[in-house]
């Protein structure tokens, strides 16, 4: 089975003359990998470069496609590609506020390439996983900050993406939102690679594949490993 991979050489940003990002060397592989770390230390500036939207100022950042059983042999995917196999939920999510909750999914799931005959047959199911059906009809910019937030993991997780980056995305959520969206994280991540940035440490339970990459003033200081417990 194929999977996408970011290999991440001593990437650095620079930003208003400051280097915001500063040699972070990383192999994001399917799994959670899950960044911590204070207000300021750099995790949203590091997914808005994973999303290949905003360039690396130094060092090189690659998508690569290869197959689970033999990792040597490798493909390396334009941006173009691999724009096109990302979800993405920003730290501030808003969508077109003028569009309905359903509206806006139906189109979101209509960009990433899914037949209008299976967003028509899925619609009701996701909506309603997420809590969303009986607002259905709002305007995004009617809603509450909670429902905006379910709209946008929903955006972010449809369709399968074979990487899912997401910042701060259980921000505004009550418990049982939150230990939804978990689970369908979770699930997600058997075969998608997901970078997930957030402060609220009771919802990090590495396990399998994942692992927590703890930053600092834009720097990486420390790496778990869920799988052999290693913390380098």
């Amino acid at each position: 089975m194929k999977q996408v991979v970011i290999r991440c050489d001593h990437v650095g940003l620079e930003q208003d003359h400051r280097m915001i990002i500063e040699g972070i060397s990383l192999m994001l592989t399917v799994g959670i990998t899950y960044l911590t770390g204070p207000n300021g230390s750099g995790k949203s500036a590091f997914i808005r470069l994973l999303t290949s939207v905003v360039p690396p100022t130094s060092g090189t950042l690659v998508y690569q496609e290869r197959e689970r059983e033999h990792p040597f042999g490798t493909r390396s995917l334009s941006v173009q590609e691999a724009r096109g196999m990302i979800g993405y939920l920003p730290q501030h999510f808003t969508g077109y506020s003028g569009m309905s909750v359903k509206q806006y999914i139906v189109h979101q799931a209509l960009q990433k390439g899914m037949p209008l005959r299976m967003v028509k047959r899925h619609i009701q199911a996701w909506l309603t996983q997420a809590g969303l059906w009986n607002v259905r009809r709002m305007r995004l910019g009617k809603l509450s900050g909670g429902q905006r937030q379910r709209v946008g993991l929903l955006q972010a997780i449809i369709g399968n993406p074979r990487i899912c980056l997401l910042d701060e995305p259980f921000e505004g959520l009550d418990i049982m939102e939150a230990m939804v969206f978990r689970h369908l994280i979770q699930k997600l991540a058997g075969s998608c690679t997901i970078v997930l940035s957030t402060h609220r440490l009771e919802w990090i339970e590495p396990h399998g594949n994942d692992r927590i990459v703890e930053m600092e003033h834009g720097k990486v200081i420390s790496v778990y490993d869920s799988i052999d417990h290693s913390l380098y």
